[in-house]
């Protein structure tokens, strides 16, 4: 049997009015019904408040008494034109709609709602406040947006990677999940979203993956420098983890350190470089000095005449002399450096020159017993050259060949007319030859080739290095070649001709 107030007489309709009243009263979200206001056209422009309930001051702050039986635009003189118009499809279709809201008039406040038509041009609407929420959002998306800018613009090469594991557990390679516009510049691996480092490079050390497996794993960030030889290049990476730990990613911020790797091993090499020649320069100075002491000591207790002392004053004479051209080459050296060396050019010709250099470099090729060959041009040839510093630069090439060459050797000094008004002149041996690694650094400051018998023989192996400088200073170019150890070697000088 049913109860009265339940039932559907009159008490049963004040019972479920009373109850829709409590919910009504007691929902923590708004709700409002509303009826459509229309222009002469039949076009909803407005709507005006019918009911709404106490949550609707709430999420509004628009009290109740000012709301009921108002139109909108007076009540909220802001209200977006949009709004209106989804309310009019929905009391128009009949069809319901769910959408967010801004209303910048309500404190800038953004709401959630729902709404649906009741018929005869009313509708209601369920809302909540999303303010905070699409406040939280709208940090997100800048912080996105600046993250984005800075992941975009930086120098430093920055990728997020995932270590892949194998079935025990062992890392074994690694995929790039993101990268920025400057990784490929620093690692030169084009096309590397999504795909595996050792897809893209087969032979890359297993070092790389168990290094940012580690940092995966441990969660311990890590900032080194290391060597990637199937790649060509140095790195210096901070690696650290980002995300759930499960997920093994790790981030990377990089640089591509191999230019400055390899400034710092030809600062290396050119200290150790400078080093051999400070002993070379000391081993050579100090060499004439004991000659020189006994021969003091000989005139002190024999006649400057007498065949002892004319062959003591002539060992003194050439140790003397030799002290001498060293502290010259050192001189010319430092002079041509500072660019402190003017030439004094004057047409001049290659016979002379070269005639000039056996001159001096004579002594040496037949105290070594070393064949010469000569092979000259049968016209003249005429330079516009400083003829002392040009029979220099030849002289120094004859002087090392005899020198890097065994007893007996073979010397060849051949010229020969280029086009374009220029003469080539190859200074060439059989002698020790040089290692490939060293023909680039035969002409740099400090280098020797076969240090052992350059001592043996008397330098401080800076002269080619002023032989290159004396070259260009008279527009022209010098070269190195040789087959290998123990195969000869060839240095042809090119010059302008008048």
């Amino acid at each position: 049997m049913e109860h009265a107030e339940d039932g559907p007489g009159p008490q049963g309709q004040h019972a479920g009015e009373a109850r829709w009243r409590g919910l009504f009263e007691r929902m923590g979200e708004g709700f409002f019904v509303a009826e459509a206001l229309r222009d002469a056209a039949g076009r909803m422009t407005d709507f005006r408040f019918v009911e709404v309930n106490p949550a609707f001051e709430r999420l509004t702050g628009i009290p109740m008494q000012h709301a009921l039986g108002r139109p909108v635009r007076e009540v909220i003189p802001g209200v977006p034109d949009d709004l209106i118009r989804t309310y009019a499809r929905v009391v128009d279709s009949g069809e319901p709609a769910e959408f967010e809201v801004h209303v910048p008039a309500l404190n800038d406040r953004w709401y959630e709602a729902r709404a649906r038509a009741l018929g005869h041009g009313q509708f209601c609407v369920l809302f909540l406040e999303i303010t905070q929420r699409k406040a939280v959002e709208l940090a997100l998306v800048r912080s996105e947006a600046r993250y984005r800018t800075l992941f975009e613009s930086i120098d430093e090469g920055f990728c997020i990677l995932q270590v892949l594991f194998d079935a025990a557990g062992q890392p074994h390679d690694y995929r790039f999940v993101e990268i920025n516009p400057a990784f490929e510049r620093h690692t030169g691996m084009a096309g590397a979203l999504g795909r595996t480092a050792r897809e893209l490079i087969p032979n890359l050390e297993l070092t790389w993956v168990h290094t940012y497996a580690r940092v995966a794993v441990s969660g311990e960030p890590l900032r080194f420098e290391d060597h990637a030889p199937s790649m060509g290049r140095w790195f210096d990476v901070f690696a650290f983890r980002i995300g759930n730990p499960a997920e093994h990613k790790v981030a990377l911020l990089f640089s591509d350190i191999t230019q400055r790797k390899q400034v710092e091993q030809a600062l290396r090499e050119a200290d150790a470089r400078k080093d051999e020649f400070l002993a070379t320069l000391a081993h050579e100075l100090r060499n004439p000095l004991a000659p020189i002491s006994n021969g003091l000591a000989i005139l002190r207790h024999a006649e400057a005449g007498s065949a002892v002392g004319v062959r003591a004053r002539e060992l003194m004479e050439r140790q003397l002399a030799h002290m001498v051209r060293l502290v010259d080459d050192l001189l010319d050296v430092s002079r041509v450096s500072r660019g402190k060396v003017e030439l004094r050019k004057a047409p001049v010709a290659l016979g002379a020159v070269v005639e000039a250099a056996l001159e001096t470099s004579r002594p040496l090729l037949d105290a070594a017993g070393h064949r010469l060959e000569l092979a000259l041009p049968a016209e003249p040839v005429l330079l516009d050259a400083d003829a002392t510093r040009l029979s220099q630069v030849l002289s120094n090439l004859l002087n090392n060949a005899a020198k890097y060459t065994r007893e007996g050797g073979h010397v060849r000094l051949a010229a020969r007319c280029l086009p374009q008004r220029r003469v080539s002149i190859a200074v060439s041996d059989n002698g020790i030859g040089i290692p490939p690694q060293m023909l680039d650094q035969v002409f740099d400051l400090f280098t020797q080739v076969g240090a052992a018998l350059e001592r043996s023989q008397g330098g401080l192996g800076i002269g080619l290095s002023l032989a290159r400088r004396l070259v260009e200073m008279h527009g022209g170019h010098i070269s190195a070649a040789s087959d290998g150890a123990g195969r000869g070697s060839t240095f042809t000088v090119e010059l302008p001709t008048l």
